[in-house]
Parts: structure tokens; C-alpha cells; sequence
């Protein structure tokens, strides 16, 4: 049981350091008191807010290429919900009422996010640019608590509320204008 607890904390230990990336923003962002002002970062990440700060040759590039990975995103998404979710509806129902539960209110409504739980013995936990997270049953395993589990949620959603797939298609663009 010792090696499956160190496992288990040295995946959580990986998910906490990689958490704190999301809120190096706080500093980025200028808001010297270090403290993050969630309100701000999920009004400047909002994806038509992002879009339009961009220059008008840049913005129809961006728009094509977001549409392009959302429909790919809906398209795994359908071939995952098909063969491989988790097959207990009560236990779905309580990882996406959890999930929910935890989503900010200025999070706006065009902003959705469901929670889904893969059968995967494989540890891993994604979110897809259309909003949907999937956890697998082998990262759910090597959760102690409830707490640890909407840490798991709330890193994923995160993702989606500050559009960090737009962001890379953005960043994307931008390097390839430079090179």
C-alpha cells in the first residue's frame, strides 16, 4: 500500500504545481496585489473578448481555426460518450452536479461545462474546447477525498472558463506571423 500512497500523492503533488500555472495570471495581468481577481481574469478570457482584441487579418484565422477544434473536440467527445463512459448514471450525476456546483458565478451562461466520468484504468483527466471534462476511473482511484476530487474538477473547468484552447490557437497564430 506505501508505493500506491507515494503514487498517488506524487500525482497530486504534479496536479497542485500545475495549478498554480493557472494562477501566474493574477501577476501577468497586472494586479500588483497578487491576490486573483477571478471576475477580471474570466472577463479578459472571455472568447469573444479575446477574438475581438485581436488584429482584423488575425481574427478570421482564429475563428476558422476555433470552429475547426470544436468540431473535432464534438467529434471525440460523441465517440467517447458512445463506448466508454463510466456505466453508472448515479455516479455521473454526482461528479457533474459536484463540477457544476463549483463553477463561479461570473462565469458567464454562454460558458458551458459538464463533467463526465471515462472507464480508463489509465490515470488522466481532460477538458475538450466544447466544455466537456472527463475524468478517468483510473485517476478517480487514486483520489483520498472529496476535496482532492473537485481540485481535480475545478483544474479541468478551468481550462474551459479561461479559454485556454482559444488561447493556444491565438498564441499559435501569433508565432507563426512571426516566424
Amino acid at each position: 500500500s506505501t508505493p500506491m500512497r507515494y503514487r498517488r500523492q506524487e500525482a497530486l503533488l504534479t496536479l497542485a504545481v500545475a495549478s498554480l500555472l493557472i494562477l501566474a495570471p493574477a501577476t501577468l495581468l497586472g494586479q500588483p496585489s497578487g491576490t486573483l481577481d477571478i471576475p477580471t481574469l474570466i472577463r479578459v478570457r472571455d472568447q469573444p473578448t479575446m477574438i475581438s482584441s485581436l488584429k482584423e487579418g488575425m481574427q478570421e484565422t482564429v475563428k476558422e481555426r476555433w470552429t475547426e477544434l470544436v468540431m473535432e473536440d464534438s467529434q471525440a467527445a460523441l465517440a467517447r460518450n458512445q463506448g466508454g463512459l463510466y456505466p453508472n448514471p448515479s455516479l455521473q450525476a454526482y461528479i457533474n452536479r459536484l463540477g457544476q456546483s463549483l463553477i463561479p458565478k461570473e462565469v458567464s451562461d454562454d460558458v458551458l461545462v459538464s463533467f463526465k466520468i471515462v472507464e480508463d484504468p489509465l490515470p488522466y483527466a481532460d477538458a475538450l474546447a466544447t466544455g466537456t471534462v472527463y475524468l478517468s476511473t483510473g485517476i478517480i482511484s487514486l483520489l483520498d477525498n472529496e476535496s482532492q476530487l473537485a481540485f481535480l474538477l475545478m483544474h479541468e473547468a478551468g481550462h474551459v472558463m479561461l479559454s485556454h484552447h482559444l488561447h493556444q490557437i491565438i498564441e499559435e497564430e501569433k508565432a507563426e506571423k512571426r516566424a
